[in-house]
Order: C-alpha cells, then structure tokens, then sequence
C-alpha cells in the first residue's frame, strides 16, 4: 500500500503497477485514495474507470471515464477507452462517436480504426465499417480482428470467397483463432460443403471444447452428412430443454404477486428500448442487465430463479444428458434481461453464446387473439438460423408459454418465438447462467 509521504506520482505508478499486474483490487483502492486527495485527477479518475471495466462494471466505468475525458477532451486515450466501454454497453452510436473522435486526436491509432469499423459494422453501415477496417490494416497489417471483422461483412453481403479470403488470413496471423475458424465453417455450409465445414469447426472444439456457436453449427453440419445420430448427441430439445415452475421454497414465491410487481415495473419502464441495435428483437423493446441495479422485484425474482436452477442442475449430475450439460459449473453468474413484446413481436432465431445454461421467465402472457398459426406466440428449440440453407428437417420442440414458467436450455440451442396477434404486451426475462472463471 502507499505510504502516506509518498508523493502523487509515485502513488498513482504504484497503483499503475499493480494494475498491471493483474491486482485490480489494490489499484482501485490506492486510485481512490489519490482521487480522495486529489478529486481532478484525471488519470486516476481513468484508471480506475478501467478497472471497474475489467472487472465487468461497465456503468460506473463510463461514468469514470466520461469525467476523465470531460476534464481533458483532448485525450485520444480516453475517447478510445470511453468507446471501448459504451461498446461494452450495447451504446453503440455512442461507441463510435468516441472512437470517432479518438480517430480526429491521433489519426494513426490503429486499434481505434478498427473498433470504429466493428461498430459500424453492428449499425448496418457497411462501407464506412469496411474503409475504417482496411484503414486499421494499413497502419497495423497484423491486426487479426480487422481481417476478421471485414470477413463478417462481406459474408453479411454474399462474398463468400473474399470472406474466407480474410478470415484464413487472421488464423494465419492467429492460429486457433475462434472467430475466423467459426465463420469459416460458417461459410462451408452456406455454400454445401458440410464435411469441410466439419472440420473447421471441430478445430473450433479442439481449441474450446463447449463453444457454444461452434457446437450448435456442428450438429448441424453432421446432420447436412446423414449423421443425425451423432447430431442428436448435442441436439435434442424434447430431452435437453426443461420446462419448470418457478421455486415455491419460500412465503414470497407467489408467482403472481411477483408478477404483479414485475409488470407494474417493467410495462413501461424508462429504460426501454425498441428493437436494440445487434439483438434478435422484433416488434418490441429491451431492458439490458437487469441485475446491475435490481429493485426489489427483480432481487426476489433472481433468488427464486436460483433455487429453480440449482434443483435442475442437482437433477442433471449423473444423468444421460450429453457430456456438456454433465461438465456443471461450480459456481456461477446470471445475467438478466426484460423483453416487452408488442402485437407481432417476436424474437428471431438465435442462441446464446455467451451462456452455459439459458433460460427464459414468463411474467406476463396475454391472451392470444385466434389465428391461422395455432402456434402463435409460443416458443419453438431446434430450428437453425435461416441464413444457412439446409436439406434436413430439424427435429423441433414447440412450447406454448404459461405466466409463472420457467424454460432452460442449453446456451448453444437455436430457438425463436413466433409472432403473436392481440393488443396486450408480453412480458418475459431471460437469462444466462455464465460459469465464474
């Protein structure tokens, strides 16, 4: 710790070392101290922004950082460092303002090109993320993100050889990189060739053996090949996806008066947002990281989503589910998040890669308005994403949603819901179990 004769210098490098170093602990307290001493300084006010960011506290980071770069607006380090963390944040116009600006302080700082380009890349302005993305390669050829991030596009576009072009490119700078290998496999099927595309994402696997995009796109692969046994191994809603009620196993688990409170908080929350930028949400808007600051409601509802999580994965110990589902995680995190769903809202095919186990709440389920689709408004396992064409049909798993219903799935398994008629909003909160590292 710093000693109180040291002078301001010296403690602030003190801090920095530890930083470095991986003790995040002891930088972010001697960063208050000196800021406790001394409120403008602005490296610390920086420094401890960043490590509130490392540590996965991305709201008090921004806060940090936006006063650090308010204090001293020509810094490039802090515009680059604020867009980094509102990227971290899904503020993905406010990203690119900062790295935007980052760009107009220090035009050759590569890694700010190619975050600029990412961003513009996830707010569907594909030739400006393309020119900021080559810019990044010119100032930093080996910058194996920028090659990988152009492949996305140009697989966004159909320029499928390109996209392999630069995704082959960025393993060769970084072999047994996730990213560009996935997307490789990726392009493989979109264009038939499912054997190849089997290797490319068992390479996936041999690098991160439960990557949860690289084994959903596997079963897929094996099934275009005929081994839809080898395929149900991974895949299989009816066995893998676990329809509960929530856990009664104490005085407040009144799935209604919990609702209640949840619809009376969530129905028109301030925070919402239509359709957020880079989620599968349609017709309808979004509450992100409910947990960050949780009401009551939500605290309430996150313990009773425990004890329903931890009475399932005590059932799966032993059992014949596949080896992922066997390999539970000790201890983990939930992140929690509220959709609103308007008339004909609905959420594309996707999964959650992020995730170890996945899992939706239903708060509020109106009346559905009779249509042609008797299955309007329910949930639907095991369809892949349509943006890769395939020759089988997927062995599927429909569920209609029930107030008070809790499903859990594995994080890699596609679903979607499907449009539903009727003038009432749909409440629901997803989460993910993420394994502590």
């Amino acid at each position: 710790m710093a000693q109180p004769t040291d002078g301001p210098a010296d403690v602030l490098q003190q801090a920095i070392t530890h930083h470095r170093a991986g003790r995040l602990q002891q930088a972010e307290q001697i960063y208050r101290s000196v800021l406790a001493r001394e409120p403008g300084n602005t490296e610390a006010m920086h420094l401890l922004g960043m490590a509130a960011f490392q540590t996965g506290h991305h709201d008090p980071a921004a806060e940090l950082i936006a006063k650090a770069v308010a204090a001293s607006p020509d810094n490039p380090k802090y515009h680059y460092n604020l867009g980094r963390v509102r990227r971290a944040q899904s503020k993905l116009e406010d990203a690119a303002e900062s790295f935007q600006r980052t760009i107009e302080l220090a035009a050759g700082t590569a890694d700010a090109h190619s975050n600029l380009g990412a961003v513009l890349a996830q707010l569907d302005r594909a030739e400006e993320a393309i020119a900021s993305l080559h810019k990044a390669i010119e100032l930093e050829p080996r910058d194996e993100s920028a090659h990988t991030n152009l492949g996305h596009i140009l697989q966004n576009q159909g320029k499928f050889d390109e996209a392999t072009d630069y995704y082959r490119r960025a393993i060769s700078l970084r072999p047994g990189f996730l990213e560009p290998l996935y997307n490789l496999g990726r392009i493989q099927l979109k264009t038939g060739k499912p054997a190849q595309a089997l290797e490319s994402l068992d390479q996936c696997l041999a690098e991160q053996p439960f990557d949860r995009r690289a084994l959903a796109w596997r079963a897929v692969a094996l099934s275009e090949l005929g081994r839809t046994d080898e395929a149900a191994a991974t895949v299989d809603p009816e066995r893998d996806v676990a329809v509960l009620r929530l856990d009664q196993s104490s005085p407040d688990a009144d799935p209604a008066t919990l609702n209640h409170a949840l619809v009376e908080e969530l129905a028109d929350h301030p925070a919402l947002e239509w359709e957020p930028a880079a989620t599968t949400t349609r017709g309808g808007s979004q509450i992100g990281k409910l947990l960050n600051d949780p009401s009551e409601a939500v605290e309430t509802l996150e313990w009773h989503l425990r004890a329903t999580i931890d009475g399932h994965l005590a059932g799966l110990e032993g059992d014949a589910s596949p080896a992922y589902m066997r390999a539970i995680p000790r201890s983990y995190i939930l992140h929690m998040w509220a959709t609103v769903l308007s008339e004909q809202g609905h959420q594309l095919t996707h999964n959650h890669p992020a995730g170890w186990l996945s899992g939706v709440y239903y708060v509020r389920v109106p009346g559905i308005t009779a249509s042609a689709d008797d299955h309007a408004g329910w949930i639907e396992f095991g369809r892949p994403r349509d943006d890769v064409p395939t020759s089988f049909e997927p062995q599927v798993r429909l569920i209609a949603p029930e107030e008070g219903m809790v499903a859990l799935f594995p994080s890699y398994l596609f679903h979607r819901t499907i449009p539903f008629a009727g003038p009432d909003k749909r409440i629901s909160i997803a989460f993910d179990l993420c394994p502590k590292r």
